[in-house]
């Protein structure tokens, strides 16, 4: 794709451009610079702006039709033509893309003074909608203009075998297919309507027939096999309806989707992915995947999801599922790298899963810390241990002033190098961090640390260690919620590893004092409280009127949405902890690990 520097710009549209450069993922800076584009005169103004849009949001198929409009208008036929096909490339699945793609060429063959050349063009326009399309639950209007120009044309054969296919096809509104299979059943040679296959299986099965009566007994015989067909598609076409009428957004938009309309497509593709057999990727399951991710092309999850399901029959087009995913991602999440790193290392893809990791930590932002830790393992993994280490320094040197995520990476670094056996590189780290931040999660990182040492050492030297641990965070000005953690740690600490009565008394005393004095504080607060009720003048209740009944079927259900966090890249601004800008209805997908007692 060209850089947004290098397209060409309209006089008048700088500022227009400026704003694209410092948001390139704005939508509504595009789209103003859209409408500015439309009114110019010169093609290569327009194509320098559309172009640039589609790249970014190729799946906003009312633009490719606008921009194919603008390019017969401004340009040629070949341009338009050339412009619907990047578009029916990028988006496959657009019903309303194909039709208008083959409408304009049948009106431009109604213009033409050799009509007939444009047929081919147009059957094979139609012939990869179908196989693109046909499957969408509203691609009736696609087949029912096929059928139509077929029938015009006098190409009554094509017609009805994708007539049968409409019938086979479990979408909406396709019953009214059956009744012009019989039409033409009626009006033409059977020969014309039914394979010579079917044909001939019929006329086995009918014996000895007059020749005057062939005719009625074939076509007979023909719609009765349809009518079985159509019977079972109507059948799972009601099992989809109820589906298909909770969809609330089928198409591609940047704004946010409420979690029910995620779980409808979740609970959709579930449901489609049960139907069939695992002996292949089925039409109907692609079909639906490509939908949903239309629709929710913003959210990973359908992208892993589809990859996952194609994973087990084709590998390299599970690669290019993940590939299209990330193209689309406006603010991919670290998980989304990192399944595609995975993805990558467990098909003998190494060098990929490493470009993989690379492009996610590059940028000069601040990193994700679990990239951070996924890619260092990556490396540990493939035996290079001093990369993986360098990956930490290098981690830590660019949050050297991130008070927030500091701390977390130091941990992270810490637990790396211990699983890795250098105990006194990983208590060095930790003793560093500490001396810059109080962080709860380092201190109990470093205690679980001298509490493992110690089981290993068995040493007073090594139970001096952990007890200086006590002694320092102890001696911290810290909250009270806190203290109590580490007294209470230290403790059990004690109880359990000990060997000097009077260390283990005091640690135990000084645990249950603290708590005892909490228990003091909550009922002194307890106590002033109801003293204070006890002084406000008693109001009698008010007189209310009686509940309303309300019937089952007006009453509404107690529902609370739960609306993801707004996107900063979308109008608002802001860095998240680890330098991620959460993906809309995502949250940060690392939980950082939790430490009770040993």
């Amino acid at each position: 794709a060209t850089s947004i520097m290098a397209m060409l710009r309209a006089p008048g549209s700088e500022q227009l451009w400026e704003a694209i450069e410092t948001q390139p993922s704005s939508f509504e800076s595009w789209v103003n610079l859209l409408s500015f584009s439309e009114t110019q005169v010169e093609f290569k103004y327009v194509q320098s702006a559309f172009e640039g849009f589609l790249d970014k949001f190729p799946l906003c198929y009312g633009y490719w039709k606008k921009y194919a409009d603008i390019g017969l208008r401004l340009a040629s036929p070949e341009t338009s033509n050339a412009i619907y096909e990047k578009g029916v490339k990028a988006i496959k699945l657009s019903v309303d893309l194909w039709l208008h793609y083959a409408n304009r060429l049948i009106d431009e063959k109604r213009t033409s003074r050799q009509p007939d050349a444009y047929n081919s063009q147009i059957k094979s326009v139609f012939d990869r909608a179908i196989a693109s399309a046909g499957l969408d639950f509203k691609s009736q209007p696609l087949y029912q203009a096929y059928i139509d120009f077929l029938i015009d044309i006098g190409d009554i054969k094509t017609a009805s075998s994708t007539l049968e296919k409409a019938i086979r096809a479990p979408i909406a509104q396709g019953e009214g297919f059956l009744a012009i299979y019989q039409k033409l059943v009626n009006e033409h040679d059977c020969q014309l309507v039914a394979t010579e296959m079917e044909l001939n299986q019929i006329k086995q099965e009918l014996g000895a027939v007059a020749p005057s009566e062939l005719k009625g007994a074939l076509s007979a015989r023909i719609m009765a096999s349809r009518r079985v067909i159509a019977a079972q598609t109507s059948a799972e076409v009601a099992k989809r309806q109820t589906y298909e009428s909770q969809i609330s957004r089928p198409y591609f938009h940047v704004k946010k989707l409420e979690d029910s309309a995620l779980s409808v497509w979740r609970k959709y593709l579930d449901f489609e992915i049960s139907c069939h057999d695992d002996t292949g990727p089925h039409p109907a399951v692609i079909s639906l995947f490509e939908r949903s991710c239309i629709a929710c092309a913003l959210y990973p999850q359908f992208w892993l999801k589809y990859a996952h399901y194609v994973e087990q029959y084709d590998v390299n087009e599970a690669r290019d599922i993940l590939e299209r995913g990330a193209k689309l991602q406006i603010f991919p999440p670290p998980s989304y790298w990192h399944a595609r790193a995975m993805f990558e290392e467990a098909h003998d893809g190494v060098d990929r899963a490493r470009e993989i990791f690379e492009e996610a930590v590059k940028g000069g932002g601040l990193i994700c810390a679990e990239t951070v830790i996924r890619y260092a393992n990556f490396e540990r993994r493939h035996g290079d241990i001093e990369k993986a280490k360098q990956i930490f320094a290098d981690a830590e040197a660019l949050h050297i002033e991130d008070k927030d995520s500091r701390p977390f990476i130091a941990c992270e670094h810490a637990r790396f190098l211990e699983n890795l056996g250098d105990v006194t590189t990983a208590r060095s780290i930790l003793q560093a961090a500490i001396e810059k931040d109080y962080s709860k999660r380092l201190f109990l990182t470093l205690i679980n640390l001298e509490t493992k040492a110690h089981i290993t050492e068995r040493s007073a030297e090594s139970a001096a260690r952990l007890d200086a641990v006590f002694k320092t965070v102890l001696a911290k000005d810290i909250d009270a919620e806190d203290r109590a953690t580490f007294r209470r740690r230290r403790a059990i600490t004690a109880d359990d590893f000990g060997s000097d009565i009077s260390v283990v008394r005091t640690a135990i005393l000084e645990d249950s004092l603290s708590r005892d004095r909490g228990f003091d504080r909550k009922r002194k607060m307890e106590e002033e409280l109801a003293a204070e009720k006890a002084k406000r003048p008693t109001v009698p209740a008010p007189v209310t009127a009686p509940a309303a009944v309300v019937t089952p079927e007006f009453a509404q259900p107690s529902y609370t949405p739960q609306w993801p966090a707004a996107n900063p890249g979308w109008g608002s601004t802001g860095q998240a902890q680890w330098g991620y800008t959460p993906q809309p209805g995502y949250s940060l997908p690392y939980a950082a690990p939790t430490y009770g007692s040993f």
